[in-house]
C-alpha cells in the first residue's frame, strides 16, 4: 500500500469532478501486483496516445478531433434551445430551425469525415418548461 499514493487525493474519487464523477466514463477494479494482468499493452497505450483521424487534407490528432466534436455537439444544443424557448413563445422559429438544420449538417460532416461516432445523446436537450 505504501507504493500508492492516497486514491482519493488522486484521483477525486468522490468528487463531480473527479473519477466517475459527471460525465467520467471510467472504471476501476481490484488490482493485486504479479496477479492481475494488465489491460493495456504499452503498444496499445502508444496507440491511443498517438491516434489520429483525417481531417481538411491533413491529420490531427484523435482527441483534438473529439473536442471539435464537443464543440459543433454545444452549438447544435444551444440552437435547439433556442428553437425551443421560441416555439414555447409562440414566435417565429424559421431562423431558429434553418440553425439546428445547419449545426446537423456541420456535425455529420465533420464525423463523416474523421470517422469519429456521432453520440445522440449528447445531441439532445431537456424538455423545456414553460411557468405558468
Amino acid at each position: 500500500m505504501g507504493n500508492y499514493p492516497d486514491f482519493i487525493k488522486t484521483t477525486g474519487y468522490g468528487d463531480v469532478a473527479g473519477l466517475c464523477g459527471a460525465n467520467c466514463r471510467h472504471s476501476f477494479g481490484p488490482y493485486i501486483e504479479g496477479i492481475t494482468p494488465e489491460t493495456y499493452s504499452a503498444e496499445m497505450l502508444d496507440e491511443f496516445a498517438n491516434a489520429k483521424v483525417k481531417y481538411k487534407d491533413k491529420e490531427i490528432p484523435y482527441y483534438e478531433a473529439t473536442q471539435i466534436q464537443r464543440k459543433l455537439e454545444r452549438n447544435l444544443r444551444n440552437s435547439k434551445s433556442k428553437l425551443a424557448i421560441k416555439a414555447a413563445a409562440e414566435l417565429d422559429t424559421t431562423k431558429e430551425k434553418e440553425s439546428v438544420k445547419e449545426w446537423r449538417r456541420k456535425l455529420k460532416e465533420f464525423c463523416d469525415e474523421t470517422g469519429l461516432d456521432r453520440d445522440p445523446p449528447r445531441e439532445r436537450i431537456a424538455k423545456q418548461s414553460v411557468a405558468t
